[in-house]
């Protein structure tokens, strides 16, 4: 009997025009949902086949009606198993926080894919659960196949900006992600991070979030006497 064959669409919300939401200490949702969509694709490409929307900084077409169409279009090109687009949340109220995970009205399998994400993420990302949620979302609408939109984080909220810049959370994201998509499609995953334990801030993210940095960073970067000052100066001790 041949082996089943999975086609996976991971769609980066956002780009080129659209920077998507932007947070307090400025950082860009379409920058962050690429970078998770990336290595997200790592983890699950070793399972299936996974095409990514767009691979850089720029939006499939000229106005947002149009791009999500495109979006969507991606899947149904390649007949995709299912869809999934990755975004970051955002809220006039700062204090808002946590994960969710959309799917189209009406749709069941949508429905499932979005709950076996969710109930990865938010153990993984140590953040809390806001369930999943129907919503009418175009991106969605279009699209044929089982799809559903992460919402990983609140970009809005300055605790979980700062982790939506980490190496560390972006890769626990992504890994939750990648599988929960494996659970829906029954895709067995071969490279598999040691994510035992449930996400906590560590002193690395308390002096990011503290020092209100808003660049990518790893625990591996090296420190320089001026990133220092800069860092002392941001907390106020110089």
């Amino acid at each position: 009997m041949p082996v089943q064959k999975f086609i996976i669409v991971l769609d980066p919300g956002h780009g080129g025009f659209d920077p998507g939401a932007i947070g307090p200490n400025g950082t860009n949702e379409s920058r962050v949902a690429l970078s998770i969509a990336k290595k997200t694709k790592l983890y699950l490409s070793s399972a299936v086949e996974v095409y990514l929307t767009r691979t850089e900084d720029k939006a499939l077409t000229r106005n947002s009606a149009a791009d999500q169409i495109a979006r969507a279009a991606v899947s149904e090109s390649i007949n995709a198993t299912c869809f999934v687009s990755i975004h970051c949340n955002s809220s006039k109220e700062e204090e808002q926080h946590g994960v969710e995970t959309y799917y189209y009205k009406g749709s069941e399998r949508g429905k499932q894919l979005a709950a076996n994400i969710n109930n990865k993420l938010s153990p993984a990302v140590g953040l809390l659960n806001r369930g999943i949620k129907e919503a009418d979302l175009a991106v969605l609408r279009y699209t044929k196949c089982p799809s559903a939109q992460v919402e990983v984080a609140f970009i809005s909220n300055p605790r979980e900006e700062a982790l939506l810049n980490t190496d560390d959370f972006q890769d626990r994201a992504a890994w939750a992600i990648a599988s929960g998509i494996a659970s829906f499609t029954g895709a067995n995953l071969q490279r598999i991070p040691d994510l035992e334990n449930s996400y906590r801030e560590t002193p690395l993210i308390k002096l990011l979030r503290k020092a209100k940095f808003t660049e990518p960073c790893k625990k591996s970067d090296p420190v320089t006497i001026e990133i220092l000052a800069d860092i002392l100066d941001r907390l106020g001790i110089l």
